[in-house]
């Protein structure tokens, strides 16, 4: 880069309040986070939320099916290792959410006790950070529509998970 190439990054900070542990957010929550975003989305090129780690993956999940015709990245991102720990996770992983984005509807936490936690068993990675960092451009989806953002709020909180395996009796 030249010098004379003043480019300066612009963001804004917004703190949630009361502040949730991950474990008990939920519906309205990520109705908030999602207005939060369409409020600014014609400000940012995108968007990165700091959240715990044990239920990211349902919020980035959530996110991915609220927001509709979204065009911009939304990185979720957090730490296993609290912040104020000396070694900890959360700043290295806070400055890798300003360069990368992955699929939250497609990831898993699938270890609590390691520093690589989550995995996209059904869809290989969009992006590999290692010595250098390797996007998969091919596998980026790109707005194909013209279509305003927005958000779908309208959520029924009666939704289960249920694994069918042999045997299983209709009572169940």
């Amino acid at each position: 880069k030249s010098t004379n190439d003043r480019r300066h990054v612009i963001y804004k900070i917004v703190e949630f309040d009361p502040l949730l542990d991950s474990s008990n957010i939920g519906i309205t929550d990520w109705i908030k986070i999602a207005t939060c975003i369409k409020d600014n989305y014609q400000d940012y090129d995108g968007f990165v939320v700091l959240h715990g780690t044990d239920t990211m993956a349902y919020s980035a999940s959530a996110l991915s099916f609220m927001c509709e015709n979204l065009g911009k990245p939304i990185v979720f991102t957090g730490s296993q290792i609290p912040i104020f720990e000396a070694r900890n996770d959360g700043v290295d992983n806070f400055l890798a959410s300003l360069i990368i984005v992955f699929r939250g509807n497609r990831c898993i936490k699938y270890d609590s006790r390691s520093l690589s936690a989550f995995t996209s068993p059904n869809m290989a990675p969009l992006v590999t950070m290692e010595i250098d960092i390797k996007v998969n451009y091919a596998a980026v989806l790109r707005a194909e529509t013209t279509e305003e953002f927005s958000i779908a709020t309208n959520m029924c909180r009666n939704v289960v998970l249920l694994r069918l395996f042999p045997d299983i009796t209709p009572q169940t």
